[in-house]
């Protein structure tokens, strides 16, 4: 059994090998992946009749835009990366392809190695999310090799506080951008969008996909719900109607595509329930109310917003006070 980054090695050179050599190889790594076709005609990579046939089978697979490379340990930083995309760029579901995250994993009946091997090749944008655990997955491994052998878009993006020393082998010549720093993030979201040739939304909206993707690279934990306690303000008729904003809100940000709607709507309804829980024991009924009302003004309609400056701030004040 062949080490990954051996792995890796193997099939980055075997490619490199292909795109300058007219050959087409049919190949099998026992115990790394099922066997992988690639046809490659010096040049003009597959455009020649040779080859025609099966690069217009994969030219055909339907609205994949993205497929992310990942270890399906990192399966929670892969949904938070999938969040951010949706957000950013409005990217549909259908497009995108993570074989570890509910509603972007394979569709019931297909034949697994075939249809992964085809997507690797077809999608627009390839994306490999680098972890400790991913350089240590052969089945990664492959795939970042796969890919990078066809000179097509690929967007390594490291989601480990190790940083750039986990590169190894051929992707050493890739830059690679950091998701612990929130420019290298934006500045991802702005190469993605350049290569699906898709407007980024404002970044203002999607701050808090950006902050959670941060955390998670980190190795942050999830923060603890602290015990929640009854005060007298009743806060239901602060949010009367909400509801109603948060849908036509819905309709104005994203018209005409009934899928981004969908999805604004299930977020904001979310972070809604989560603003009308009642306050923290260990916090101020003055200091919550002043943070509240802070969140409000900044965010008047956009309740995921408000939740997220809410939380940020409860979490400063408590760490202020160990200062």
């Amino acid at each position: 059994m062949p080490t990954p980054i051996q792995c890796l090695k193997f099939l980055s050179l075997l490619a490199n090998q292909i795109l300058h050599e007219n050959k087409t190889i049919l190949y099998n790594i026992p115990g790394c992946f099922p066997l992988l076709r690639i046809d490659f005609i010096k040049g003009d990579y597959g455009n020649k009749k040779e080859t025609e046939n099966q690069f217009n089978k994969i030219s055909n697979v339907k609205g994949l835009d993205i497929f992310i490379s990942h270890s399906s340990d990192d399966e929670d930083i892969a949904e938070s990366l999938i969040n951010l995309i949706i957000k950013a760029l409005k990217v549909p579901n259908k497009s995108i392809r993570c074989t570890s995250v509910a509603g972007f994993k394979l569709p019931t009946g297909a034949k697994t190695d075939e249809q992964i091997n085809t997507e690797i090749f077809s999608s627009k944008v390839f994306i490999g999310l680098i972890t400790s655990k991913s350089i240590s997955s052969t089945y990664v491994l492959f795939e970042l090799g796969a890919r990078w052998g066809t000179q097509l878009p690929l967007l390594p993006l490291i989601c480990d506080p190790s940083g750039t020393r986990l590169l190894e082998g051929p992707l050493k010549n890739i830059n690679a951008l950091d998701a612990t720093d929130s420019t290298d993030i934006f500045q991802f979201i702005y190469d993605l969008s350049e290569n699906l040739s898709k407007e980024p939304e404002d970044a203002n909206s999607y701050l808090k996909e950006v902050e959670i993707l941060k955390n998670k690279s980190l190795g942050k934990e999830k923060k603890t719900a602290k015990p929640d306690t009854v005060y007298s303000n009743n806060n239901s008729s602060e949010f009367e109607g909400a509801e109603d904003i948060i849908k036509r809100k819905g309709k104005e940000e994203y018209p005409g595509d009934f899928e981004m709607q969908e999805y604004y709507i299930k977020n904001q309804k979310k972070a809604l329930e989560g603003l009308q829980k009642e306050k923290p024991d260990d916090i101020d009924l003055d200091d919550f109310q002043k943070i509240r009302a802070r969140a409000k003004r900044e965010y008047p309609f956009n309740f995921e917003m408000r939740l997220y400056t809410e939380e940020n701030q409860i979490e400063s004040l408590r760490k202020l006070r160990e200062i």
